[in-house]
């Protein structure tokens, strides 16, 4: 009788630990920031991209364009659909960035020629 209550009572002591260690991990990979706090800080970014009057094209990595902002679309005449998702060098041949990101090197004030228009690159890998 008194081993399943063992065996139960292990159980559950093994699912807290776990659980915990779960939390932990979490709280580790989200910066300690609560869900909500997560979600006001996604909207006050997008509020400050979309305020300031700069483009910004942001992309990871591999030059994989991860957002723009409205200036960003409306300098280089695209919308969202063409560069979100896309490559950079593929919609933007001449914005250099792949220089940028394989020598770790910012280069700031560049200018470049995108559809016509003069626009002056600031690159921060």
């Amino acid at each position: 009788m008194h081993r399943p209550l063992i065996f139960i009572l292990f159980l559950t002591l093994l699912g807290f630990a776990i659980t915990a260690c779960i939390a932990r991990h979490l709280k580790k990979i989200t910066l300690n920031l609560e869900p909500a706090e997560i979600t006001n800080l996604y909207l006050e970014r997008g509020a400050v991209l979309e305020t300031i009057r700069e483009g910004v094209i942001a992309t990871d990595h591999r030059g994989e364009i991860r957002l723009a902002n409205r200036a960003a679309l409306n300098y280089t005449c695209f919308n969202s659909a063409e560069l979100v998702g896309k490559l950079i060098d593929d919609v933007i041949p001449c914005a250099g960035l792949k220089h940028a990101l394989t020598t770790g090197e910012s280069e700031f004030d560049q200018e470049r020629t995108v559809n016509g228009q003069e626009l002056i690159f600031n690159i921060v890998p």
